[in-house]
């Protein structure tokens, strides 16, 4: 069961860009990544932020107060939690998007991210550059340093892999590859698609966005996590604190494997 809230104005019938926003408590992430987006320029642009079923209220309370100068915002709160399902809520809001408000774009944003103010022109400008060229395209705005790059260019990268932080891309491609592999790890199985039509994935340089979230679903000790070490965001002393606090969750890590191996050695 959904519980969808419409803003209180009339919303137009079309938009250049959906995004959708999907959240499950970490109000304290939420709270940045709103505040990041409020800074950021939108044109054209129409959001859907779907809640996973959060139980605390100070998350809930975020997403209600969340608005936006000229950007229309509908909200949408499951009321069941049923495990990890943001590829189903990411479903949700890109149906939603692309078959009531024909957006010619769709993008995502996790809600433990930050925005640089011109994140989403930046993604668009090189989606539009690169298309005629290179057909069938992924953009993103986050380079994680586990995810390797192909090749390098003044103003974007081709990666290998990416992660589901941030994905845009057209509406043909949604209906060829994307809705298609709307699973568990939906953002492996896009990946792998990709790959298997040979369909370049970019990535801005530098970063438009920054992850901030150490520990989630994917991201613990056993795994690590993903980190832009040139988000244009950061300054130099904030991208060398970054470095060594990943070094550092390395090491922790390393140690937290060899504790767990002489645990089962006994």
């Amino acid at each position: 069961m959904l519980e969808i809230i419409y803003p209180n104005y009339p919303i137009q019938t079309s938009y250049e860009i959906g995004l959708v926003i999907t959240t499950f408590n970490r109000p304290h992430y939420v709270a940045k990544c709103f505040k990041s987006l409020q800074n950021s320029v939108l044109d054209n642009v129409i959001i859907v932020i779907v809640d996973d079923a959060s139980d605390m209220e100070e998350t809930i309370s975020l997403i209600k107060d969340f608005s936006m100068p000229n950007v229309p915002v509908i909200k949408i709160f499951k009321k069941e939690r049923k495990g990890f399902a943001v590829h189903q809520s990411l479903q949700v809001g890109w149906d939603l998007l692309s078959e009531k408000y024909h957006c010619d774009y769709l993008c995502n944003l996790d809600s433990d991210s930050l925005v640089t103010n011109n994140w989403l022109n930046r993604l668009l400008a090189i989606y539009k550059i690169q298309r005629p060229k290179r057909g069938p395209l992924i953009v993103t705005g986050f380079h994680a340093h586990s995810h390797s790059v192909l090749k390098e260019y003044d103003d974007y990268r081709i990666k290998k892999s990416i992660g589901g932080l941030n994905m845009f891309f057209d509406l043909q491609l949604y209906e060829k590859i994307i809705r298609p592999n709307l699973v568990l790890c939906w953002d492996d199985e896009v990946v792998k698609a990709m790959q298997q039509f040979k369909y370049p994935i970019l990535c801005t340089k530098p970063s438009v966005i920054q992850h901030l979230g150490k520990m989630g679903h994917w991201s613990n000790m056993e795994s690590g996590y993903d980190i832009a070490f040139d988000f244009e965001g950061d300054t130099a002393s904030r991208r060398l604190a970054l470095w060594i606090d990943l070094h550092l969750y390395r090491r922790l890590k390393l140690l937290y494997r060899m504790l767990l191996q002489n645990n089962s050695d006994k």
